[in-house]
């Protein structure tokens, strides 16, 4: 059994939601709308309206409402960043001075427990898929949902022992 108790950063956190965007075609397309083409759409439509605006003379709540449109794409990346945050500060109850998790990884599955917070088990048939980077694995509960294990709070010997736990269990790798 593989007992560790650590503080995930949001670096950390930031790093598991960049690899997963790389990998799961869906989320990678979320982003590309959001960060490519969102803002591309605001910029055609205020163009639009103030071409509208000068050559047909079209009411100025028109290109106001241009206007709300490129505001409210221009702003779609950040969305995204925000998101990603707000998905880190979730993990953990409101008011948490410490932002500890204790995680049990055995036989059964993973146990993970927010220190002053809620308790979650994994059994290892639940998961689908996994990922493993030099310093994150991340295990798919369904294909976009995941939990993630920074491999900086495991020891060498740790991380064996989960690779092989994860082969026995039956457990694919993506990567």
């Amino acid at each position: 059994m593989i007992e560790v108790v650590y503080s995930p950063t949001y670096a950390e956190f930031c790093r598991a939601a960049q690899l997963d965007r790389k990998v799961n075609p869906s989320n990678r397309l979320f982003h590309l709308l959001m960060s490519w083409i969102a803002p591309g759409v605001g910029i055609f439509t205020i163009l639009v309206f103030a071409g509208l605006r000068v050559i047909f003379g079209t009411p100025i709540h028109v290109s106001f409402m241009g206007g709300v449109i490129l505001a409210m794409t221009l702003l779609a990346p950040f969305y995204e960043q925000w998101s990603v945050r707000a998905q880190f500060k979730n993990m953990f109850p409101a008011k948490a001075a410490d932002r500890k998790l204790h995680a049990e990884i055995g036989e059964e599955g993973i146990s993970l427990t927010v220190l002053g917070g809620a308790q979650s088990r994994y059994p290892w048939s639940m998961f689908v898929n996994s990922i493993r980077a030099e310093d994150v694995v991340l295990l798919y509960a369904n294909k976009t949902r995941f939990i993630f294990l920074p491999l900086s709070a495991l020891t060498s010997g740790q991380r064996e022992e989960l690779d092989d736990l994860m082969k026995r269990r039956g457990v694919k790798t993506w990567c």
